[in-house]
């Protein structure tokens, strides 16, 4: 995870929510810099799921309640 990271504690402690920046290429010619992306990581089963598609950059999450989250985002544009 680089500096810009960013991680959010569930309301119920059992999950984070992980704004990373990925060592992907965007492959977008409207963005520079690093892919980023949200993930959830379950602390009990110690199992990470990727929230956000390839073609969805989001970033700064945080948890609204224990099921939903707010983020900011930049959808896949068609040229």
């Amino acid at each position: 995870m680089s500096g810009d990271g960013r991680i959010d504690v569930s309301p119920d402690g059992k999950r984070l929510l992980l704004s990373i920046d990925m060592g992907e290429e965007s492959g977008r010619k409207d963005w520079d810099g690093p892919l980023p992306a949200l993930w959830s990581f379950d602390i009990g089963s110690q199992k990470a799921t990727r929230l956000t598609p390839k073609k969805l950059f989001g970033w700064d999450g945080v948890w609204i309640d224990n099921n939903n989250i707010l983020f900011l985002s930049n959808g896949w544009r068609k040229e």
